[in-house]
């Protein structure tokens, strides 16, 4: 990932309804996945929300009982979700830093979500972000990751294969903010085989569901 691009665009991108906990339009995909977060967490469950954003997956994770901390590298995302959570009255945590050079102690969190997000980070990026959670995770916490098949995309003609570098996997746009300009936003070709076969280098697989059309769930535990 391309930090400063990427933060650079997120924070142009300010706020939209589509990121508000509080637009109930927006809880039809988070029920997606609540009864598979319903099934892993408790009132004394920690769990991180990777890559954050305005923090919608934290403040669905508090509502099902655990105790969140959210981390992005978007201050201006991160604002917003805190004045989210204030009016909410949430107790989520939300930190501002790199996923990829966390600063939590060890044994910090039973869980982590990653929600959609691995298609905005390289390969090699993903093998920092496991080894990162190696550390912080608990001995058996789990890594939830939701991810859609490039292949899939390809076939069913949502992507063509002609928008991405061959070389490195990267697919580039261009965004026409309003008021701010153009921002480019850069992602990489995730395949469900390519992310089972990277995280399953440093993790257990012990669920793959697949929750809606093109949309997969998978559960990795963190045996140590």
């Amino acid at each position: 990932m391309n930090t400063k691009i990427m933060k650079d665009r997120y924070n142009a991108v300010g706020y939209h309804p589509m990121i508000d906990y509080r637009n109930k339009s927006n809880h039809k995909k988070l029920n997606l996945i609540k009864p598979l977060l319903q099934d892993l967490i408790n009132a004394k469950i920690t769990a991180l929300d990777l890559g954050c954003n305005a923090g919608k997956y934290s403040f669905l994770m508090e509502e099902l009982g655990a105790k969140v901390t959210g981390i992005d590298f978007s201050d201006v995302a991160l604002e917003i979700a805190r004045e989210i959570g204030k009016d909410i009255k949430s107790h989520c945590v939300f930190v501002e830093g790199n996923i990829l050079d966390m600063q939590f102690k060890e044994n910090s969190f039973d869980l982590a979500l990653f929600p959609l997000n691995i298609v905005e980070f390289q390969y090699g990026d993903i093998e920092i972000l496991c080894q990162e959670l190696k550390n912080i995770l608990t001995p058996n916490g789990l890594f939830c990751i939701t991810i859609q098949d490039g292949i899939s995309r390809i076939r069913t003609g949502r992507d063509s294969k002609e928008t991405y570098d061959l070389s490195s996997g990267i697919h580039k746009a261009f965004h026409d903010i309003p008021n701010k300009g153009i921002y480019e936003y850069q992602t990489y070709f995730w395949t469900l085989a390519f992310a089972k076969y990277i995280i399953g280098k440093y993790f257990t697989l012990i669920k793959e569901v697949e929750y809606d059309a093109n949309l997969y769930w998978l559960t990795f535990k963190n045996i140590k």
